[in-house]
C-alpha cells in the first residue's frame, strides 16, 4: 500500500468500522462472562441463578456509541495515529482478560480442596480468638447454626469441585499453552501500541500490570472478603498474616476505603512478591523493551530534535482536573441519572430513572473541603499553558483556555466544577441499580440488608416480611439484644432478600460491579499518561475514556414492566415503542447516541464550511478541529 492520503485515511476508517468494534465486542463479552461466573460462585452451587447474560441490543448499542465517540469519530476521517493506538491498547486488554479467564480455569482439584481446608481452619482459629469469651453463649450458638446452614457439606463441595474441573478439562488440554500464547500476545500488542504513542506504556504495562497484581492477590488470599467496617490496622494485619485483599465495591466505598485498599494491595504484594513477580513477567518485559527504545532513541518522543523539544515530559498535575469535565461533557447522558437522583426526590422520578438512594454516596463535608482545597493548590502552583495552546486558534482547546485565562479568578472558580465532575464520574462506575419489586415498590440496594426497612415491607412482599419478623422474634426470645444478635438478624434479612431476588428473575439486578482496586489502577494509569504531557489535547483523553466507558455498568431492563412475547404481539405500538426505548433497553444509550450524533454533526459542519485564513498564510484554508 502506498502512502497516499486516501490510503492512510483508509487505515483509520477500517479501525473505526472493523477493528475497534471487534475489540470492544470481545472485551464486553469477556467482562460479562466474568461477572456471570462470579455470581455463580456466590450461589454456592456453581450455577448462576441470575438471568443468563448474552449479547443483546444494549451491548451492540454500546459498541455503536463507542465508535461514535466524537474525538474517535472525527479523527477517523483524517489520518491520526490515535485510532490504531486505541486498537492495539484494546487488543492488549482483550488478551489480558482472556488470559485471566484461562488462568482461573487451571486450578487443580487438590489445590482447591487444600485451599478450602486451609480457609476453614484459619477462619475457625480467627473466630475462636475473637469470640472465645462468648464461645458458649446463645448468641454465638445462633451464629454457628446460621453459618452451618449457609455452608454446603464438605462432600458436596468436593464433588462440585471435581465435576467443575472435569468439565473444564473436557474442553481440552490447551490451558497452559493458551495462557502462554495470550501473554505473548499482550507483549506483542503492547509493543505495537508503543509504536503509535509512547505514553501507551502506562496502559499496556502499568494499568494491565496493576490489574494483574490484584488478580494474583485474589488467588493468594486465604479467603475472599470484600471487607467492611475494618480499621486500618486490621486491614494491614489481615493482608500480612492471611493475604486478605481489602477490595470493596465502589458503591460501598468511602475515601478511607481507597486508602485501605492501597495499603492492602501494597502489603499483599510484598508478602507474596514471588508470585506477583512471576505474574508480572509480560509487563516487566514491556517495560524493559520500552527502556531499550528510550536509550536507543535518546528520549521518549520519536521525530526530529525540534519535535522532541516541543514534547518534553514534565509534571502537569492540572491534567487530572481537566479529564473530569471531559468525561462529563461527552458522557453526560450516561451520568445524568446519578445527579438527577440527588436533586429530585425519587418518588417524583419515573421508574427508569430511579437509581437508588444517592444520599450515602455523596461525599462528606471534610472530603469536599479537602478535595477542593487540593485542587486550588494544584491550579495555583502547577497550571501550565503550552505555547501551542494559545498559538493555534484552530483547536477548540484554544477557546477553552481563553475563557479560563480571561480573568485570573476564573481558573480558581472552576475547581468546584472539577470536584462535582469527579464525584459524578466515579459514582457512575458503581453498579447501576434501579428496580421495583412485584408490588411496584422501589428496591433500594443500599438498604437491602436493613432489618428495619425489610420488616417495614418496603422491599419484600408481606409474606417474606412476615417470615423475617417471626425469625427475629425467635432470636430475640432466645437471647438478649446484643450486637451479635442484630448482626444475625441483619444477615437473615439480607439472605431472604437475596433469595427472593434470585428466585424472581423479573426483578432488575446489577450485572456489573466495579471494585475500588480497578478505580485506583485506572486513576494511576490515567495520571501517569496525562500529567507527563505539558500540552492539553482532547486526543490524549481517548484511552482513559475508553476504559472508563467500557466499565460503566449497564442498566438491566425494566423486566417487571416489560411484556412477554405473547403479550407483545397483542400490545399496541405505543407499548412496543416504550419497550424499545426504556423498558427493555437502557434509555441512556439512545440519549448518548443522539448526543454524539449532534456533536459530530456540528464539529463536522464547522470543519467543512467554517474555514478561514491566517494573515501570514494567505490562500491556505485553516479548519477548526479537536
Amino acid at each position: 500500500m502506498d502512502c497516499s492520503t486516501f490510503s492512510l485515511r483508509s487505515i483509520d476508517l477500517a479501525s473505526i468500522t472493523v477493528f475497534i468494534p471487534l475489540r470492544v465486542c470481545s472485551i464486553l463479552d469477556t467482562l460479562r462472562e466474568e461477572i456471570s461466573e462470579s455470581k455463580a460462585k456466590g450461589t454456592g452451587n456453581g450455577q448462576s441463578t441470575f438471568p443468563k447474560l448474552s449479547v443483546d441490543m444494549n451491548e451492540l448499542h454500546t459498541i455503536l456509541n463507542i465508535c461514535l465517540f466524537p474525538p474517535l469519530f472525527f479523527f477517523s476521517a483524517l489520518y491520526y495515529t490515535d485510532l490504531l493506538s486505541a486498537v492495539f491498547v484494546l487488543g492488549a486488554y482483550e488478551s489480558f482478560l482472556k488470559a485471566k479467564r484461562e488462568e482461573g480455569a487451571q486450578v487443580s482439584i487438590s489445590e482447591q480442596i487444600e485451599k478450602q481446608a486451609i480457609d476453614q481452619f484459619e477462619n475457625a482459629i480467627r473466630t475462636a480468638k475473637k469470640d472465645l469469651p462468648r464461645l458458649l453463649s446463645k448468641d454465638q450458638a445462633q451464629q454457628i447454626k446460621y453459618a452451618k446452614s449457609r455452608s454446603p457439606p464438605a462432600a458436596e463441595e468436593s464433588t462440585h469441585l471435581r465435576s467443575k474441573v472435569a468439565d473444564s478439562s473436557a474442553e481440552g488440554s490447551r490451558g497452559p499453552v493458551s495462557v502462554a500464547f495470550l501473554r505473548a500476545k499482550i507483549w506483542w500488542s503492547g509493543v505495537l501500541a508503543l509504536l503509535f504513542r509512547q505514553t501507551n506504556i502506562f496502559w499496556v504495562a502499568i494499568f494491565l500490570g496493576g490489574l494483574q497484581v490484584v488478580r494474583t492477590l485474589e488467588k493468594c488470599q486465604a479467603s475472599f472478603k470484600e471487607g467492611k467496617d475494618e480499621t486500618l490496622l486490621e486491614v494491614a494485619r489481615n493482608a500480612y498474616e492471611y493475604s486478605e485483599l481489602y477490595d470493596p465495591s465502589v458503591s460501598e466505598a468511602s475515601v478511607e476505603d481507597y486508602i485501605k485498599t492501597i495499603i492492602s494491595i501494597g502489603i499483599g504484594a510484598a508478602v507474596n512478591y514471588r508470585r506477583v513477580l512471576s505474574a508480572l513477567m509480560p509487563y516487566l518485559a514491556l517495560l524493559a523493551t520500552f527502556g531499550v527504545f528510550v536509550v536507543w532513541n535518546g528520549g521518549v518522543v520519536l521525530g526530529s530534535e525540534g519535535d522532541k523539544s516541543n514534547h518534553v515530559a514534565t509534571i502537569h498535575l492540572p491534567q487530572m482536573l481537566y479529564i473530569w469535565p471531559y468525561l462529563m461533557f461527552f458522557s453526560f447522558p450516561m451520568i445524568y441519572p446519578y445527579i438527577l437522583n440527588v436533586i429530585v426526590p425519587q418518588v417524583k422520578l419515573p421508574r427508569c430513572l430511579r437509581y437508588g438512594s444517592m444520599t450515602k454516596r455523596l461525599p462528606r463535608l471534610p472530603v469536599v473541603v479537602a478535595g477542593i482545597s487540593a485542587m486550588l493548590v494544584v491550579v495555583h502552583v502547577n497550571t501550565i499553558v503550552h505555547p501551542f495552546t494559545l498559538a493555534d486558534n484552530r483547536h477548540y482547546v484554544f477557546y477553552v483556555f481563553r475563557i479560563l485565562l480571561w480573568q485570573p479568578v476564573i481558573k480558581y472558580l472552576a475547581t468546584p466544577v472539577y470536584f462535582i465532575c469527579t464525584w459524578a464520574a466515579i459514582t457512575a462506575l458503581d453498579d447501576a441499580w434501579k428496580g421495583n419489586d412485584l408490588e411496584g415498590r422501589p428496591l433500594d440496594r443500599n438498604k437491602m440488608g436493613s432489618k428495619s426497612q425489610t420488616q417495614a415491607g418496603k422491599v419484600l412482599p408481606r409474606s417474606i416480611t412476615h417470615g423475617l419478623q417471626e425469625q427475629n422474634a425467635r432470636i430475640d426470645a432466645d437471647s438478649t439484644t446484643t450486637k451479635e444478635t442484630e448482626k444475625v438478624s441483619a444477615e437473615l434479612s439480607s439472605k431472604a432478600a437475596v433469595t427472593y431476588i434470585r428466585d424472581h428473575p423479573n426483578l432488575n439486578t446489577p450485572i456489573q460491579s466495579n471494585k475500588v482496586s480497578f478505580v485506583i489502577v485506572w486513576l494511576v494509569a490515567t495520571a501517569l499518561s496525562l500529567i507527563t504531557a505539558p500540552l492539553v489535547e482532547p486526543r490524549y483523553f481517548i484511552v482513559p475514556w475508553l476504559f472508563w466507558r467500557l466499565h460503566l455498568p449497564p442498566v438491566e431492563a425494566h423486566t417487571n414492566e416489560a411484556k412477554s412475547d405473547d403479550e407483545t404481539k397483542k400490545s399496541t405500538w405505543q407499548d412496543r415503542l416504550k419497550n424499545s426505548l426504556y423498558r427493555v433497553h437502557d434509555h441512556r444509550l439512545w440519549l448518548e447516541t443522539l448526543w454524539f450524533l449532534a456533536i459530530n454533526f456540528v464539529t463536522g459542519y464547522i470543519f467543512l464550511y467554517w474555514g478561514f485564513e491566517w494573515p501570514q498564510e494567505p490562500g491556505r484554508v485553516q479548519r477548526f478541529m479537536w
